[in-house]
C-alpha cells in the first residue's frame, strides 16, 4: 500500500514538472516579443561596438610659429563594450587607436600617432523610437608618440606624452536599424596627452546589443 502511494506521488510530481516546463516554453516567445517591443534606444543590457574615423588634436603654443592646421592621415578606429542599466544610464569601456597627425612649424614638422583608453558613464535621451542622443563623462589614459618628426624638434616633447585624468568624453548620435543593431556617430574628446596637445576622435560605426 505504501509502495502504491509512493508511486502515485512520484507520478503526480512528474506531471506537475511537465506542466511547468510546458508553461515555460509557451511563455518564452511571449517574453521575447515583450523584449523586442521595447525600442533598442530604451533597452537595458550589454552591448559591443566598433567604429572607424579620424583622429586629430588641438595644439597649444610651444613658442614656435605654426604653418596651417593639424593634418591627419591613416584611419583611426575605436572598439567599445558597455552596459545600459535602463533607458537613460549606462557605463562603457573603450579603446581608440589614433592615426598619424602632422603639424608644420618653422624649421620642422611634428608627426605623431597615439591611443586612448576610457571608462565612461553614459546618459541617453531618446529623440524618437529610432534616434537617440548620448552624452559621456569619464576617465581617460591618452598617449601621443613621435612618428617620424623631422627638422628642428624643439618643443615637440610638449606635444608628445601620456596623461591620465577626467574628461567630458563627448557626444554620440545613434539610429536603430533592428532590435539589436544600430548605426552610431560619435565625437570624443580624449583629454590631454602631452602638456600642449589635446587629441580628439570622430567616427561612424555600429553597435550590437545582446
Amino acid at each position: 500500500m505504501h509502495l502504491i502511494t509512493s508511486i502515485r506521488t512520484s507520478s503526480s510530481a512528474r506531471s506537475t514538472w511537465n506542466t511547468a516546463l510546458l508553461a515555460l516554453f509557451a511563455a518564452a516567445p511571449l517574453a521575447a516579443q515583450a523584449q523586442s517591443a521595447v525600442p533598442l534606444n530604451e533597452r537595458a543590457g550589454a552591448y559591443v561596438g566598433a567604429s572607424v574615423g579620424a583622429g586629430g588634436a588641438t595644439l597649444h603654443s610651444i613658442g614656435r610659429v605654426e604653418s596651417g592646421d593639424v593634418d591627419t592621415s591613416g584611419a583611426s578606429a575605436k572598439l567599445r563594450a558597455g552596459y545600459w542599466f535602463g533607458p537613460h544610464w549606462g557605463i562603457e569601456a573603450s579603446a581608440v587607436r589614433l592615426g598619424r597627425m602632422d603639424q608644420r612649424f618653422d624649421g620642422g614638422v611634428w608627426r605623431a600617432n597615439g591611443d586612448s583608453l576610457q571608462i565612461s558613464g553614459l546618459g541617453r535621451v531618446a529623440l524618437s523610437r529610432d534616434w537617440s542622443l548620448i552624452g559621456k563623462l569619464g576617465v581617460y589614459r591618452t598617449q601621443l608618440r613621435d612618428d617620424g618628426s623631422t627638422g628642428d624638434k624643439a618643443g615637440f616633447d610638449q606635444l608628445n606624452g601620456r596623461s591620465t585624468g577626467a574628461v567630458l568624453g563627448g557626444l554620440g548620435l545613434e539610429y536603430s536599424l533592428t532590435d539589436q543593431a544600430a548605426l552610431t556617430l560619435e565625437l570624443d574628446g580624449l583629454g590631454q596627452a602631452g602638456k600642449k596637445a589635446a587629441p580628439a576622435y570622430i567616427g561612424a560605426g555600429v553597435r550590437w546589443a545582446f
